[in-house]
């Protein structure tokens, strides 16, 4: 199955980028696949690293491939729940916000939904809203195909 993606303008400072992806396992093994971020750089090409903790407030550095550069970026993690999702919002530039979140659903035949989305808000969102949209429409739906094969493929990595 394909990636469901979705970007949408909403104004000049509020963009939003959706994507699913439907990973033919149980949520439980999508959910560890993904938050072992010591072996997340054996299969995700962005995705590289996460130091911290994933609980609500807490500061984080996250190691990111952003076009075609390591970047090292310390987040504030929000909307955590154990086992379903986990994100983060920061200021990216002044009066710029960014809203990432990450988050697997239960599928009534044993299968998962796994949702990545992100927003993009503020005063100035205009000036990077635009280039971050385009970035992520090619890098999600990556990372959430690089997820799937994971999971159903080669779990025991």
């Amino acid at each position: 199955m394909d990636v469901k993606k979705t970007i949408t303008k909403h104004s000049a400072t509020f963009w939003s980028i959706y994507t699913e992806i439907v990973i033919d396992a149980p949520k439980e093994r999508v959910w560890t696949v993904l938050t072992d971020f010591n072996n997340i750089a054996q299969w995700s090409t962005t995705l590289q690293n996460l130091e911290g903790n994933l609980s609500n407030g807490s500061k984080t550095i996250v190691d990111y491939i952003f076009k075609g550069k390591l970047r090292k970026i310390k987040h504030t993690m929000v909307e955590f729940e154990n086992g379903t999702q986990f994100g983060w919002s920061d200021t990216i530039i002044p009066f710029v916000k960014d809203y990432h979140l990450f988050r697997v659903e239960d599928l009534k035949d044993g299968r998962t939904k796994f949702i990545q989305k992100d927003e993009v808000k503020g005063f100035f969102a205009f000036l990077v809203a635009n280039m971050l949209m385009n970035e992520m429409s090619k890098t999600y739906p990556e990372f959430n195909q690089l997820l799937k094969y994971t999971v159903e493929n080669k779990y025991n990595y």
